[in-house]
């Protein structure tokens, strides 16, 4: 009898655009949830501008938000983004574009070092390290990080938000690159040497929980920036809603 994680693959396996898009949707809004339970509007807290940053933040982390109206829409704005925007770019990239990612040698060693099993291990290590540097060089860098600040300020309804993007990233763009390497790198490199294709999407969604928390928490406090070295800042008394 089937279980539901053999129906799960089967349907990825089909319709890996559809199911992911579902999947991504969902555990993004999950992201946000927890954010907002865990910190809700920081600015509607007490922050002592002379104590330690990390003093303030431990005020803002609480899940009692009696005093703080649950942001639905906002929420709706991560299932969005997590649905049309992340899904279909992460899909295209894990199952189509990576797997032809190879390390640079000759067609006569690669037929030498896939004679034997042991060189085969060797060979996937360097095909995956290869793997691992283009899409850390490159994906969070030029796509992800600029992708996701354009999306977030065109969905909080800026005039202008191809300026507003920018001055953003000439802010944040180094910092979260940083952040986004201590968390995903280690990921990726597990993900890319044991977990199959089809599913390296949805592994990435559950790990996404906790980092699209962190970044909703930030992108939506003004007082973080002196906690976490400025990675965004967004005023929410500009914004009626702000991450997703």
């Amino acid at each position: 009898m089937p279980t539901v994680f053999h129906r799960y693959t089967a349907l990825v396996k089909k319709y890996p655009y559809r199911v992911n898009a579902l999947t991504s949707g969902l555990l993004f809004g999950l992201g946000d949830y927890v954010s907002q339970r865990l910190f809700p509007d920081a600015n509607l807290h007490h922050h002592d501008p002379e104590a330690h940053p990390a003093v303030n933040m431990f005020k803002s982390a609480r899940f009692d938000t009696h005093d703080t109206p649950y942001n639905y829409q906002r929420t709706l704005r991560a299932v969005v983004y997590g649905s049309v925007v992340f899904s279909p770019l992460a899909t295209w990239w894990q199952t189509r574009m990576l797997p032809r990612i190879h390390f640079p040698m000759s067609a006569f060693r690669r037929q030498y070092m896939s004679a034997t099993t042991q060189r085969q291990s060797r060979l996937h290590i360097y095909d995956t390290m290869a793997r691992l540097f283009v899409d850390q060089m490159t994906m969070p860098s030029l796509v992800f990080i600029p992708l996701y600040n354009f999306c977030m300020v065109a969905m909080a309804g800026y005039d202008h938000p191809f300026a507003v993007t920018r001055e953003k990233l000439e802010k944040n763009w180094w910092n979260v690159l940083k952040a986004s390497w201590t968390v995903w790198g280690g990921f990726q490199l597990a993900s890319l040497l044991w977990i199959p294709v089809h599913l390296r999407v949805l592994a990435a969604n559950f790990w996404q929980v906790g980092w699209s928390s962190f970044l909703s928490y930030c992108h939506n406090s003004k007082h973080h920036s002196k906690l976490l070295d400025e990675l965004v800042e967004v005023n929410d008394q500009e914004l009626s809603i702000g991450y997703k």
